[in-house]
């Protein structure tokens, strides 16, 4: 249950102002959850803010929030009794969170529940410092290292120094990190809220409610063959434990005692242990990292993105295509990655499709999305989404690199009135959808490491009519050029019958290439998409308009006289008042003269 405490106050209050805007109600139904805050240590219950969060089968969040009455109680009406949804309720009083579990069980329609609060205290005389575990995974750029400190708060009474004391107070945790450290992040856990990183310093404030409690940071250190590292502990340890995959990562050092094997989900590791450490001790050690085996791995055959631009940030969505041969699922050995998808460095908000996290998902410090499987046979799809901050009125550039080969990567960028310049991507024909228009931007044969950069700059604005007055003058500028350079083109080949051409023909052909004409010049944001869209209907209503008049002609026109003789050079037919032949540039035979 205290586990319960800690994993609601993270997903209710770590989530910000921002995600919980974006974050939909909690499914709806005919029940309630009812409950009130237990004070105890002079807490006040009046006027807390409760949260209640929602999460589904499928891993569909909901989230909506209350305010507790006088007597501490709330209510959470007309909400879902299903019994596979998990309901968590949380409460934040004196700055500290506290939370627990709810769930239905099958007909029930009310659910109670009671959160004990109380008022935190400064005292660390009741807390003990444990044991201390390092954890050593291969990464994609990085030795990926997580840290474990266990807290034992015999209190009775949840200890947190507030920000405003911690500049005189002790923290209830202080770690160093070592040389070359890069990535620092807290782990998910009950303790994650309080962690604090200043250089290389690591400080823990709480709050730490009563019981037995892991507080879990990560980093990453530059991949050699063999890596120093020196693990300073100020607060001691009473030991040290060392985890590394089975056969792969090595660790030596002084005192370290070799203690068997551990299963871990992520596989078989081995475990030593040091200790004690005394206070404002050390460990020192050797990390020896073998280089990577071959074996199956899974491609990327296909990379899709799908850009949207505003003035706040670029939204980008992402799908790749991974295939794994044979029959078989893959699965990391050794702990190294099966597959690694680096992200852009100002990439934030990152969210996951539902499935893409059952690939043994981690994220490498370099910033890297690392795969460890399993990844089934056949062709598997993960989903991902991001912001990067936008540049405003001024150009945005979006670059994306791969560690892997991608034969075929393809953008689509929502046209909201950009310029788009890329000198790796090319374009195709726009996409047309029934409510925007995107452009559509392909390369091909991206090697491993390469590049991809992409421009995107909002078009100058356009006076009222400027960009429809402009295009209409290039349009009838068109119309009169193509229709000139065709009208020599009508005659058939060698051997063909010829045909009398109309004006009809003419301008229709004309406008056929006015239409192409425009959709290029959408292409290349040279008329804006309103404009496009009107232009390009009044174009093909004139096609059509011709079309019917040339048929309607053909109907009524006489056959024309067949030609009296051919060229002699290229025996093309001639007409009666042809002097040169219209392909070769043969005169004419004279009268009496056979053809050759």
């Amino acid at each position: 249950m205290r586990r319960w405490l800690g994993l609601a106050a993270l997903a209710l209050f770590a989530l910000g102002p921002a995600r919980a805007e974006e974050t939909p109600d909690v499914p709806k139904g005919d029940a309630a959850i009812r409950g009130r805050l237990v004070p105890s240590g002079g807490a006040r219950v009046e006027d807390a803010l409760v949260i209640l969060y929602s999460l589904t089968p499928d891993g569909e969040p909901g989230l909506r929030s209350t305010r507790s009455d006088a007597k501490g109680e709330f209510a959470f009406e007309s909400i879902s009794s299903d019994p596979k949804i998990v309901y968590l309720v949380g409460a934040r009083v004196g700055g500290v969170p506290f939370g627990s579990r709810a769930a239905f069980a099958p007909g029930e329609r009310v659910h109670r529940v009671e959160i004990a609060v109380s008022e935190p205290q400064q005292d660390l005389s009741k807390l003990t410092r444990g044991d201390v575990r390092l954890r050593f995974e291969q990464g994609c750029t990085h030795l990926r290292v997580q840290e474990s400190h266990v807290l034992q708060n015999d209190s009775g009474r949840v200890i947190y120094i507030p920000p405003e004391k911690r500049g005189e107070a002790e923290p209830l945790l202080t770690a160093v990190l070592p040389a070359g450290a890069e990535g620092f992040e807290p782990l998910p856990s009950e303790a994650a809220d309080g962690l604090e990183n200043t250089g290389d310093r690591v400080r823990f404030w709480g709050p730490l409610h009563p019981g037995r409690h892991d507080v879990e940071w990560g980093y990453g250190l530059p991949l050699r063959d063999s890596l120093p590292l020196r693990v300073e502990l100020p607060d001691g340890a009473r030991q040290v434990q060392i985890l590394t995959p089975a056969d792969a990562i090595r660790v030596r050092g002084a005192g370290l005692a070799a203690e068997g094997t551990r299963a871990l989900p992520s596989g078989l590791h081995a475990l030593q242990t040091a200790g004690p450490i005394p206070r404002a001790g050390a460990l020192d050690l050797e990390v020896e990292i073998p280089a990577p085996q071959g074996g199956a791995k899974p491609r990327v055959e296909e990379a899709r993105m799908w850009l949207e631009l505003d003035d706040a940030a670029l939204d980008v969505s992402e799908q790749h295509v991974l295939h794994v041969d044979g029959d078989r699922a893959l699965e990391s050995t050794g702990g190294a990655p099966l597959i690694c998808i680096p992200l852009p460095e100002q990439a934030t908000a990152l969210r996951f499709a539902s499935g893409t996290l059952g690939l043994g998902l981690t994220r490498d410090p370099s910033g890297a999305l690392a795969l460890h499987g399993p990844i089934p046979p056949g062709e598997t799809q993960l989903a991902l989404r991001y912001q990067i901050p936008s540049a405003g009125h001024g150009a945005t550039r979006f670059s994306r690199r791969f560690a892997s080969e991608v034969p075929l990567l393809e953008m689509y960028v929502a046209d909201t009135g950009l310029l788009a310049e890329s000198a790796r991507l090319h374009r195709k024909r726009p996409i047309v959808t029934e409510d925007r228009i995107y452009l559509d931007l392909e390369a091909f044969s991206i090697e491993p490491g390469e590049e991809v950069s992409l421009s995107l700059s909002p078009l100058p604005a356009r006076s009222p009519g400027s960009g429809m007055l402009a295009s209409g003058v290039v349009l009838l500028g068109a119309l009169a050029a193509l229709g000139f350079l065709v009208a020599p083109l009508r005659s058939g080949g060698p051997g063909s019958e010829a045909r009398a051409e109309t004006p009809a023909t003419t301008e229709r052909l004309a406008v056929y290439r006015s239409i192409e004409a425009l959709d290029e010049d959408l292409e290349t944001g040279k008329v804006a998409p309103e404009d496009h869209a009107s232009m390009r209907a009044a174009l093909r209503a004139r096609a059509v308009a011709l079309l019917a008049a040339e048929r309607a002609g053909e109907r009524l026109a006489p056959k024309p006289a067949p030609a009296t003789s051919s060229c002699a050079g290229c025996g093309a037919a001639l007409r009666p008042s042809d002097r040169f032949c219209s392909q070769c540039g043969a005169p004419r035979p004279a009268r009496g003269d056979a053809p050759a």
